[in-house]
């Protein structure tokens, strides 16, 4: 019996951010780093929502409309400061 899919992408994206050692990160980011496991980005949001939900991460505000023609700027997300501590001391 395997596990529910959308807790192995959460998992897949948690061992991203610890990787990636950043304080922040787009949609944009996520998907170009783990197209392997996410068809298209719209993918990504089940297990962004499953991470947000256990306070690893936290969407920050929606960026402002540009006037600039192309696709609109990625969410950010931020990693909870606690985990953030955490993940900072362990091996890479």
């Amino acid at each position: 019996m395997g596990a529910d899919p959308t807790i192995e992408d959460a998992r897949t994206l948690l061992t991203w951010i610890r990787r990636n050692g950043e304080a922040s990160f787009t949609i944009r980011d996520a998907y170009r780093a783990n197209r392997g496991t996410f068809a298209k980005v719209p993918d990504l949001q089940p297990a962004l929502d499953t991470l947000e939900t256990h306070g690893h991460i936290r969407r920050g505000p929606d960026p402002p409309p540009g006037n600039r023609p192309g696709r609109k700027p990625s969410p950010t997300y931020f990693i909870h400061p606690a985990h953030r501590t955490a993940l900072q001391g362990e091996p890479q």
